[in-house]
């Protein structure tokens, strides 16, 4: 049995997560008093944020960023997920507007949706991890 761990609205609160197969990580996960301060989010990436991933009791790390995420959208176009995806040995996979299948286990799908916004781009999960037979 494929066992999940969801989690929002940490806002950098990077807590003890029970031994699972996936952790989905669904929006808000920056701490909300640097949340627009890209000098210490790029600190808090770097050192906290990665070295929390890379202790998760799991396979997979799937993160959706939310719209308290304002770091990640600005950093959307300088290959920050491939960065962070690459220093986790790609245990860590950013979904945005796409879809990941995880193992094949029973041809699940897990995906998640992103929508452009008049005030820029940010990510509104609609269905945050959307699990579907195929």
């Amino acid at each position: 049995m494929l066992k999940i761990q969801a989690l929002s609205d940490i806002h950098g609160d990077l807590i003890d997560v029970p031994k699972c197969d996936v952790v989905c990580i669904c929006g808000d996960f920056s701490p909300l008093l640097i949340q627009r301060d890209y000098t210490q989010m790029m600190k808090w990436v770097f050192s906290d944020f990665i070295s929390w991933l890379i202790k998760l009791n799991c396979k997979k790390v799937l993160i959706v960023p939310g719209n308290h995420d304002f770091f990640f959208e600005k950093m959307m176009n300088k290959q920050i997920y491939d960065i962070i995806e690459k220093g986790t040995d790609n245990k860590v996979k950013f979904l945005i507007d796409e879809e990941y299948i995880y193992k094949n286990v029973n041809k699940k799908r897990i995906s998640a949706l992103w929508n452009k916004t008049a005030a820029g781009f940010l990510f509104y999960c609609l269905q945050s991890a959307r699990i579907s037979l195929k």
